[in-house]
């Protein structure tokens, strides 16, 4: 038994977590859904109790999951919402109408696992696999599902980790399957055309299950297309079948918006919406919440969920996405982004350009090692006045000094420091910075994560 929460922690991270390592092989060996389905058969099958919505993509699925609880969660219901990675804490990841797991509960589902299942899950499926004990992200899933069934949430929302078709969240049967912006990433395990990338993320379409999809290149969609159509699922299309019009930057006079806030129409097959009002930064945010919204109302007409419409645009004032275009302080703005891929870094290069306003932006930045380094580089350098390298403890990161020889030499006109200690680059950044200045972390979800633990942590030297 675990009598401790640091004990049941302590042993979850003695099995093999791929979020720390670089290069792994990406196959059924590996990531074999059959340990998957024996763990969680051998703890009674929560997940089929449960009613799910399942989400995958490249960008912006960890945003449309906590923009689709919520949506859920004001309408009244108990939702269940598990993303990956976190910021801070091990427990963000599982979540109940925004309450993060408590330790208590946590240590409770891991002496469930670790008594009931995994001594006989090893001497079951030796014959099966030669990988035999399941993985960290495995076991964290398991522990999202036991925990959603013991405290009968309504729905949960189910955020893919890597992938799709191996994932170890692709043993459910969904009310719904999602697919956000489908990009390259991860190329090494994924493949090297966006084709075989979609492809991966399309294997969380089931048989008859509906599918909603972010707007994508036309590759993209016609994999997503040709798998909807095999499987026997509607398939709803953002740009299509769900559309954003007059989408604009609000107003800062405009009574009920922030001045990050957008404004936008939305027609559904179900619903046309005018004047929404959302309270996140970004063109591709809008998108994200077409995408629930599209969801939202597929429930709405099936009669599973009830939800006012006065309801959903009083939700979407309110959103806030943890480590996502999240300001933390102001005078100057300090802005954390856990953008760490072309597209996303792209998006937030967008978003900076149209939302802000600034005389300085001074970027504290930290990089992957498995990442597109050098496009990363190129998109985000050219809109920094002042460069600070940085890292954390993860063992993925580049070394600041790393870095350095990636960087195009046309960038060292401007100030660059290296700085591996992360609140040391943030006390930098704050020296160098005026009240009108910006200061933007991102480049990793790890170092977005180190940045606000160091804002809202008692650090002593």
């Amino acid at each position: 038994m675990f009598k401790s929460y640091p004990q049941a922690y302590q042993y979850l991270c003695r099995f093999t977590d791929y979020e720390k390592m670089t290069r792994f092989h990406y196959n059924r060996q590996t990531f074999d859904l059959r340990r998957m389905r024996q763990l969680m058969a051998l703890v009674g099958n929560p997940q089929n109790s449960l009613r799910l919505i399942h989400i995958a993509g490249t960008k912006g699925k960890g945003s449309t999951a906590i923009i689709l609880s919520r949506l859920l969660e004001l309408a009244g219901y108990k939702v269940g919402l598990f993303t990956s990675p976190h910021l801070i804490s091990l427990q963000e990841r599982i979540q109940i109408n925004g309450v993060h797991i408590s330790k208590k509960s946590f240590t409770e589902m891991m002496n469930r696992l670790h008594h009931f299942s995994l001594p006989r899950l090893t001497s079951n499926i030796q014959l099966l696999t030669s990988s035999v004990n399941p993985t960290f992200f495995e076991l964290i899933t398991a522990v999202a599902f036991l925990y959603f069934h013991q405290q009968k949430v309504d729905f949960a929302v189910m955020e893919v980790g890597l992938g799709g078709r191996m994932d170890a969240t692709n043993i459910i049967t969904p009310l719904a399957s999602v697919i956000t912006t489908i990009d390259f990433d991860h190329m090494d395990k994924l493949g090297y055309s966006l084709a075989k990338i979609a492809g991966e993320k399309a294997g969380i379409i089931k048989k008859s299950v509906p599918v909603f999809c972010a707007e994508n290149e036309n590759t993209v969609r016609q994999v997503i297309k040709k798998t909807a159509r095999a499987k026997q699922s509607l398939l709803y299309l953002v740009g299509k079948d769900i559309k954003i019009t007059q989408c604009r930057n609000s107003d800062p006079a405009d009574s009920g918006t922030s001045k990050f806030s957008s404004v936008f129409n939305l027609k559904t097959p179900f619903h046309h919406y005018r004047h929404l009002k959302l309270s996140l930064p970004g063109k591709h945010q809008v998108q994200n919440t077409a995408l629930a919204l599209g969801v939202i109302d597929y429930l709405r007409h099936k009669k599973i969920i009830r939800i006012q419409p006065a309801a959903i645009k009083k939700t979407l004032r309110q959103i806030i996405l943890p480590g996502r275009i999240e300001v933390v302080k102001k005078s100057p703005d300090l802005i954390l982004d856990g953008a760490h891929n072309p597209v996303s870094i792209r998006a937030l290069k967008e978003t900076i350009s149209r939302s802000f306003k600034y005389k300085k932006l001074i970027l504290i930045l930290a990089i992957s090692r498995d990442k597109e380094t050098d496009k990363i580089l190129n998109l985000i350098l050219p809109i920094s006045d002042v460069i600070i390298l940085t890292k954390t403890g993860h063992p993925r990161l580049w070394e600041p000094l790393e870095l350095v020889p990636q960087i195009p030499g046309h960038f060292f006109s401007r100030p660059v420091f290296l700085e591996p200690n992360p609140k040391k680059a943030l006390l930098i950044a704050e020296t160098l910075s005026s009240k009108k200045d910006l200061i933007l972390v991102t480049g990793s979800f790890y170092l977005a994560g180190k940045i606000k633990e160091i804002l809202t942590t008692d650090y002593t030297d």
